[in-house]
Formats: structure tokens, sequence, C-alpha cells
């Protein structure tokens, strides 16, 4: 959609939706998606793996805020990242948190 002639300013082109690298508007019209964000830029848009783990999480929780809290994804990402820093560095912290051990579960 674009604005009407004699605007001030054009108006941006409405997206519809994505697919793979491409982005499509309203009236069919393909755009390369050469800025994309998060992991559209590797895995592409409505990519089915992302999707399906996507809407299996969202039926089990779709976020905390780690204040004073915590949940499985944020243990079992702490915990492999500790595996994988070097000797001595064996806590994980949020900015919203201090480190837990992983007996608090």
């Amino acid at each position: 959609m674009h604005a009407d002639e004699g605007s001030r300013a054009a108006a941006p082109d409405s997206i519809r939706r994505g697919r793979g690298a491409w982005l499509e508007d309203y009236s069919g019209q393909r755009y390369l998606d050469a800025i994309s964000s998060w992991w559209v830029n590797l895995f592409g848009h409505a990519n089915a793996r992302i999707n399906a783990a996507v809407r299996e999480q969202l039926e089990e929780l779709e976020q905390v805020i780690l204040a004073g809290f915590t949940h499985e994804p944020v243990i079992a990402l702490s915990e492999a990242l500790s595996a994988l820093a070097p000797a001595g560095l064996t806590a994980a912290s949020t900015p919203t948190t201090a480190p837990r051990p992983s007996r608090w579960r």
C-alpha cells in the first residue's frame, strides 16, 4: 500500500508474509529480505522446524521474567554454557537474576 500522491512522505509497503528469504506485499510483489534479523537471516521466514518448536513451547510456557524465578530452559542453558566455559567458571546468570545452582529446580 502506498501513500496518496502529494503526501509529504511515502508510506512503506505493507508486508503480508515471508517465506524463506523473501517478503511479499499485499499486491503479490516479492522483495528479497536482505535486512532480516533474529533467526530469519540464517534460517528464513516461516521455517517449519522453528515454527514447530515455537508452537510446542507456547503450549508449555510463553515467557517468565527471571526476577526471582527460573525455569527448566534457563537451567538447561546455564548448565550447557557452564560445561563449555573454561575451568572455574561454573555459574551463569541473567541480567535480572543471581546465579542459581541446578539443585534449585
